[in-house]
């Protein structure tokens, strides 16, 4: 990828709402590899469990 796509990718990812397919396509070229399985993240503010959503502290 030369400079010029990657300034595009950056500019269309980060500078328009959150897109899944967008973010996943610019991380995958950031990545070498990447797992798209499901995942859980657990933090302060959010739980993210097999889709659902809750406020976690």
């Amino acid at each position: 990828m030369d400079k010029q796509q990657a300034r595009k990718i950056i500019t269309e990812t980060f500078e328009n709402p959150f897109d899944k397919g967008r973010f996943t396509g610019f991380i995958k070229n950031l990545l070498n590899r990447m797992d798209e399985g499901s995942f859980v993240y657990k933090g302060n503010y959010i739980c993210l469990v097999r889709g659902r959503t809750t406020a976690s502290n």
